[in-house]
């Protein structure tokens, strides 16, 4: 993993060291050369007000992105926002709030309840009580956003403490109306959450004879699925529809704001003579990228039916020679001549960049050349030198230039313009 965290004196300029470390990033995955694509995201038990993922598509993703063609506006399953037509949306929700049950008299809606409880970091019960949220049939409902929304009520009403722990039990759905049963008795909250595909709805708490009733919404509750309208396009009247598709997370960024800082007594004295000399909690942002986990992406997602096709940027070695015979002495010093060529130019350039790299091998086992390059393909080298008779003729090499999903393209280089042709193509 490669971490990075940024400690600012204010949030303006903790933003500015957030656009700068999420360009660098975007950088670094397009000399990758890898397709991938930036979601907002959300920030989940790191905290903070800002979130942005990193994703490789790949039908083998875990994680489920919602995307725009129209806009670009792309977004984890989990942060994305989409909007319903007017026949999408529901009326007339009976919501009846009871102590020990909660239902709908009708089936045009579905409910999720959950009990929940509030410690602080010791461990100490806080506060407990019951969540509802309803939303338009056939929707499921996003826990992140009411669970997140829940979360802030009770810290900014001082239930819980902005460290403290939210336990959730026992969520349950119903999309008619039989009946909820909570196991949690006596609640000191009855918490509503409305999604805003619900048009019109009633609460009849009459059954409810202790807790505070909260309402919250409507807001978007709801998870967002492939089919609904863009929120982004909608606002300048057009009527894309969001798709999904599957991709792998390689990287992230966070704004953190003080929440650790403050913790951890991260603080300074403010420059300004002009402002009183009291110490403050430094603005963070922590950022990620996950290299083994970019390797195994780039893998899964580059190869094809006859093995890896590594992007030149990080594959282990650019440029294989495969001689096509193994008892031709003077072919054989032909590659250690070519190898030793290849390495002296690699080393010129690189040097003056302060960096070494080994991007030039041999193969020099004892297989026949078909299994050599069989096996050249299957590893994946972005170029493969072919070594034959020809080039102890003709003084011309064949090299092999591996393309996804297509044959190999074959070039004919001379041996003394060999390192220039793979340098200019970035091949060492």
């Amino acid at each position: 993993m490669k971490d990075l965290y940024t400690f600012d004196a204010s949030v303006k300029e903790a933003y500015t060291s957030y656009d700068l470390v999420a360009k660098a990033y975007q950088n670094i995955f397009q000399r990758i050369g890898v397709p991938f694509v930036v979601a907002e995201a959300d920030s989940g038990n790191m905290g903070g007000s800002k979130s942005h993922e990193y994703h490789l598509i790949s039908p083998a993703g875990e994680d489920t992105l919602l995307t725009c063609s129209s806009c670009g506006y792309t977004a984890n399953e989990e942060l994305a926002i989409g909007k319903l037509s007017e026949n999408n949306k529901t009326n007339n929700v009976t919501i009846n709030i009871h102590d020990n049950t909660n239902h709908t008299s009708n089936d045009n809606a579905t409910i999720t309840q959950f009990d929940f409880t509030a410690f602080d970091k010791e461990g100490q019960l806080l506060h407990n009580g019951k969540a509802t949220t309803v939303t338009s049939p056939g929707r499921s409902i996003n826990h992140i956003k009411v669970e997140k929304t829940l979360r802030q009520y009770l810290e900014e009403q001082n239930m819980m403490p902005n460290d403290g722990m939210l336990d959730i039990m026992a969520i349950q759905t119903k999309s008619d109306n039989d009946t909820i049963v909570s196991k949690q008795q006596q609640p000191e909250s009855n918490h509503v959450f409305i999604d805003d595909s619900v048009q019109s709805y009633t609460i009849s708490s009459t059954a409810l004879s202790g807790g505070q009733l909260v309402m919250h919404g409507p807001d978007h509750f709801r998870t967002a699925s492939a089919g609904d309208t863009c929120a982004s396009c909608s606002d300048n009247n057009n009527k894309n529809a969001l798709t999904t598709v599957k991709a792998i997370e390689v990287g992230h960024t966070f704004y953190l704001g003080t929440k650790y800082s403050k913790t951890l007594g991260c603080e300074f004295l403010p420059t300004d003579r002009q402002q009183k000399q009291q110490k403050q909690p430094a603005e963070m942002g922590c950022y990620g990228i996950g290299i083994s986990r970019m390797v195994a992406t780039a893998a899964e997602v580059c190869h094809d039916d006859r093995g890896i096709v590594w992007p030149g940027t990080i594959a282990p070695y650019r440029v294989c020679i495969v001689p096509t015979s193994n008892n031709n002495k003077e072919l054989l010093h032909l590659a250690d001549t070519i190898y030793d060529t290849l390495e002296d130019v690699t080393l010129y350039h690189v040097k003056n960049r302060g960096l070494f790299v080994d991007d030039v091998l041999i193969d020099d086992r004892k297989q026949m050349f078909g299994a050599k390059m069989a096996d050249a393909e299957l590893i994946g080298y972005p170029f493969i030198v072919v070594l034959g008779k020809n080039a102890l003729e003709s003084g011309m090499v064949e090299v092999n230039q591996r393309v996804q999903g297509e044959p190999n393209i074959k070039h004919k280089v001379p041996i003394d313009e060999l390192g220039q042709w793979l340098y200019e193509r970035q091949a060492i």
